[in-house]
């Protein structure tokens, strides 16, 4: 009789034991996947651009000609990042919507770079470079509206139609009619 309470408690220890452990590893499983899920989600707070800009600005010259800072003048301003995983590339993209006079000074900073200009992307997938304002998330980004100019920067639609899963598109894409600009990138 008294082996088979000691037996009982030694069970019940043992399963104590058991769900305390089976505890601790589905709290770690679930910290691992949080803290991976929160690494690679789509970023939409403006709020986070500069944090975000300055690392990529940091790892790669690519990044370059996105501004450091959001333009205090701007009157709108919605950006999206998308951060590489495994075979999904880097995707960043900030527009913004200025006065005549930020905006014009943008302008002939692009006409005088020496940066490629086009009007369209030809025969090329177009990407989803026109988040609407507001958005949280990549469902409210589109391509661009016809009436931009678009100023390719270290890209080269040729080369990316060739390798078109390791190439990198940025440019900066301007509207008169609307004030905007919009800064986009996106490393495969």
């Amino acid at each position: 009789m008294a082996m088979k309470k000691a037996f009982k408690k030694a069970i019940k220890i043992i399963a104590i034991i058991v769900g305390g452990i089976f505890i601790i590893v589905a709290v770690f499983i679930a910290v691992v996947v949080y803290n991976l899920h929160q690494k690679v989600a789509t970023k939409t707070s403006v709020n986070l651009y500069p944090e975000i800009i300055e690392q990529l600005q940091q790892s790669s010259t690519l990044y370059s000609f996105f501004p450091v800072k959001i333009a205090l003048d701007a009157d709108r301003n919605v950006f999206y990042y998308v951060p590489k995983f495994f075979q999904r590339g880097d995707t960043i993209c900030l527009r913004q919507k200025l006065s005549q006079e930020k905006f014009h000074q943008i302008v002939k900073q692009l006409e005088a770079s020496g940066r490629i200009e086009i009007s369209d992307f030809g025969d090329m997938t177009k990407p989803n470079c026109y988040p609407k304002y507001g958005t949280s998330s990549e469902q409210d980004v589109t391509t661009l509206p016809e009436g931009f100019r678009i100023f390719l920067f270290e890209s080269d639609l040729e080369e990316i139609k060739k390798k078109w899963n390791h190439h990198f598109l940025g440019f900066t894409a301007v509207s008169s009619e609307k004030c905007e600009v919009i800064y986009y990138a996106h490393q495969f």
